[in-house]
Order: structure tokens, then C-alpha cells, then sequence
């Protein structure tokens, strides 16, 4: 098989491990978190609080795991979490019983992204592997809201059934990694630990001299590697912040009486409509880098891509102000705005995992500026969640008693049978 069409295979198997390992947490905390919930008025970030930290664990944790043993174990491993996470999730008819469902699946995804992210670290193509594999995990949003949405919604099903839909996509990133060419593979499964071969050294060429000055050097290398990705750190946490709090704690709360729909669809077309543009934000910049343009590279570069960012941050306050003061005439503006957010959001999530392959030559250098990107948007999915549980119930209190709008201030169905049970077509 010539380079070229190992390179498109590669391209498109990582494209589809993106979309199939993302596809899962999406529908649980990006889309179904009010269903999960109803009949409770708990904050809706109290999953995301329940997803992230296990999430952010799983990320710090897994590169010792996933660099002792091979990636077949790895793979395996991920299938098993994220099985026992929907199962948690659909067997118990408990809220308590689905947090702790949504808690495996923050290990699962963590353990996941970071074993993907080191996997194509390995290939000579980084870059372009990392740029479909984002784009395929933004796929997945967008069908996990319009795929959710239209069960729920359209067709009338339960949302416990729906979610137990997702069971056969557990195994599709082990079978996606089968097919996956092993070849630039091979310098991990030679470093595990049952595969070195270790010999003792001369006594002359072993001295404490040089023992500390390797040791000085490897300790200058990591700070510096550190230094040279933190501002994708950084980008990583403002960019994941920004969406979850505005999804999760602010547009929770706002929704209007002058809607065909009722105030649960709100945040179903909220998150459907913002997964559009982050779909169609992350494709633009995947098809403008694959014509290789150098232009691509300095345009969407570190510093351009904290723009991004900072546009990501204007539209979160803008949302906050909207659902405090209640000044917009009807909900088509916040269409408007999520779809623009999301296109932000695309772009810069993209561009981030770009700049982590462009900056670094060696493999486990690149592997470590995208781990770290990835640690930055758990960081700031926690950041989003803490804040929100305040935050959302501040600002639905105050629509409840200050603005008296009731059943409008909160888009969630009010019964706990909303879960097993479709509610939404006998309204």
C-alpha cells in the first residue's frame, strides 16, 4: 500500500475515533444533563462537576498507564468503562445511581482521549491526524444533538432508551484501532516494560557527575516543554470554560413564552444549533489546512487563536446579561449566538491541537502539549461547573421571584417519570 493511501486511511480512521469516542459523553453531560435530572431542581453542573473531575484524573493518570502497557490493552480498557458507564446509567431508575454512571464515564473519556491523543503522536502526519480526530469529536456533538434531540423530541422516545441506544458505539474505537495501521507503532509497544532489555553498564562510564548533569538537563527540557505549551493550556480551559458555562448554568435558565416549543426544547435547540457552528467551524479550518498553505499555519497560530477566545468570552457574558435582564424580544437572537459561539469554539479547538503538533518535533513532546491541551479543557469544564452551581440557581431564582416568569425559568421537565418515560408528546 502506497504512503498516500495509508496517509487517507490513517486520516479517516482518526476521524472516526474521534467521532465514536466523543459521541457517548456528549449525549450523557452535553445534551441529556436536564433529562438526567429531571424532577429534581439540582443544578444542571452538578454532572458536569461529576463527569469532570473523574475526567481530569483519568487525563493526569493515564500516560503512566498507557506508556506500560500496549495500546491494545489501552483500547480494551476504554471499551469496559464506557460499557459499565452506560449500564450504570440505564439499568437503575435512581438519579443518584446516574450521577454515579456519569462519574465512570468521566474516567472513560479521559482514559480515552488521552490514549487516542498518544496513539497518533506516534505518526509522521501529527498534525493532520490531530485535525481529524477534533473534527471528528465536534461530529459528534452535532449528532449527538440532533441524533437526542430527535428521539426525544420528534419521535416521541424516552430518554432512557435513547441513551441505552448508544450501548454498540462502546466498542467502535477498539474495532477502528484493529484496523489501524501498527507501523509508526512500533517504537511504543518496544518501550513497554516486558519488552526492554536493560544491561548493566561499565563501572567507568557510570559517575555521579554526569548522572546529575542528565538529571539537570532533563529537568530544564520538561520545564521548557511546559513553558512552550502552557498557552495552549490556557486557550484549552477559556475555550471549554466559556461554552459550559454558557450552556450548562446560563441558557438553562433562559427561555421565553413567545416559543412554538416548550421550555425543556430550548436548551435541546440551544445546544443543537451551537454544534452546527462548532461542526462547521472546525470542517472550515480542517479543509483549509489540508490544502497546506503556509498562510493556514501563521494565520491560526497561538496568538490568533486566543482571538478566538476572547470572542468565546464576549458571548458568554453577553448571555449572562441576556438572562438576568430579559431584554431580548424572543429566543431567534440566542439562535443567532450560539451558532457563532460554536463556530469560535471550532475554530480554536482545532487550531489548539494543530499548534500542539507544530510546535515540537519528537513524538512524545507533541504527545505531551496535547495531553496538556486536553488537561486544560477538563480544568475549565470543572471551572464552569463549580461556578455554575451558583450561578444557574441565582439566576433562576431570580426569574422565579423577581421576574415571575415560573415554568420559564428553568428548561427542564418539572417529573422525575420524564426519564423513563417520553412527557414531551402528552404535553
Amino acid at each position: 500500500m502506497s504512503f498516500l493511501r495509508r496517509q487517507q486511511l490513517s486520516t479517516f480512521y482518526f476521524f472516526l475515533m474521534g467521532l465514536s469516542a466523543n459521541i457517548i459523553p456528549m449525549v450523557v453531560i452535553w445534551i441529556a444533563v436536564d433529562d438526567i435530572l429531571a424532577g429534581t431542581l439540582w443544578s444542571t453542573t452538578v454532572l458536569l462537576i461529576a463527569f469532570s473531575i473523574p475526567d481530569i484524573l483519568a487525563k493526569v493518570v493515564s500516560p503512566v498507564i498507557i506508556n506500560r502497557i500496549t495500546f491494545h490493552l489501552s483500547f480494551a480498557l476504554l471499551t469496559i468503562l464506557m460499557l459499565a458507564s452506560i449500564l450504570l446509567l440505564v439499568l437503575i431508575d435512581d438519579v443518584r445511581v446516574r450521577i454515579a454512571g456519569v462519574t465512570v464515564l468521566g474516567l472513560a473519556n479521559g482514559f480515552a482521549v488521552i490514549t487516542i491523543v498518544t496513539t497518533l503522536s506516534y505518526f509522521e502526519t501529527a498534525a493532520l491526524l490531530a485535525n481529524a480526530y477534533q473534527n471528528g469529536r465536534q461530529c459528534s456533538l452535532f449528532l449527538a444533538s440532533l441524533g437526542y434531540t430527535g428521539l426525544t423530541t420528534w419521535f416521541c422516545v424516552a430518554p432512557r432508551i435513547t441513551i441505552a441506544v448508544c450501548i454498540p458505539i462502546c466498542f467502535i474505537p477498539l474495532g477502528i484501532y484493529i484496523l489501524l495501521d501498527k507501523e509508526p507503532l512500533k517504537d511504543h509497544l518496544q518501550g513497554t516494560a516486558k519488552l526492554v532489555q536493560y544491561t548493566k553498564l561499565p563501572q567507568e562510564e557510570y559517575s555521579n557527575d554526569k548522572h546529575d548533569t542528565t538529571a539537570d538537563k532533563l529537568i530544564s527540557k520538561t520545564f521548557l516543554l511546559l513553558v512552550k505549551s502552557f498557552p495552549l493550556f490556557i486557550y484549552g480551559y477559556f475555550s471549554s470554560f466559556c461554552i459550559h458555562f454558557s450552556m450548562t448554568a446560563v441558557l438553562t435558565t433562559l427561555t421565553f413564552p413567545s416559543s412554538p416549543f416548550l421550555p425543556r426544547d430550548h436548551f435541546q435547540y440551544y445546544r443543537m444549533i451551537s454544534d452546527a457552528g462548532i461542526v462547521i467551524g472546525g470542517l472550515g479550518s480542517f479543509i483549509l489546512g489540508c490544502t497546506g498553505q503556509k498562510w493556514m499555519n501563521k494565520f491560526f497560530g497561538i496568538r490568533n487563536t486566543g482571538l478566538l477566545v476572547v470572542i468565546n468570552v464576549i458571548h458568554m457574558l453577553f448571555f449572562v446579561v441576556a438572562s438576568w435582564h430579559r431584554f431580548l424580544p424572543n429566543v431567534i437572537p440566542v439562535f443567532v449566538l450560539c451558532f457563532t459561539q460554536g463556530i469560535a469554539f471550532g475554530i480554536a479547538a482545532v487550531q489548539s491541537l494543530i499548534c500542539a503538533t507544530n510546535l515540537f518535533s519528537s513524538p512524545n513532546d507533541k504527545a505531551t502539549a496535547l495531553r496538556l491541551q486536553e488537561v486544560g479543557v477538563s480544568v475549565g469544564r470543572v471551572g464552569a461547573a463549580f461556578l455554575g452551581v451558583f450561578t444557574e440557581k441565582y439566576l433562576r431564582e431570580h426569574c422565579t421571584y423577581n421576574l415571575l416568569l415560573g415554568e420559564y425559568c428553568l428548561a427542564r421537565i418539572p417529573s422525575s417519570a420524564g426519564w423513563s418515560t417520553n412527557l414531551i408528546c402528552n404535553k
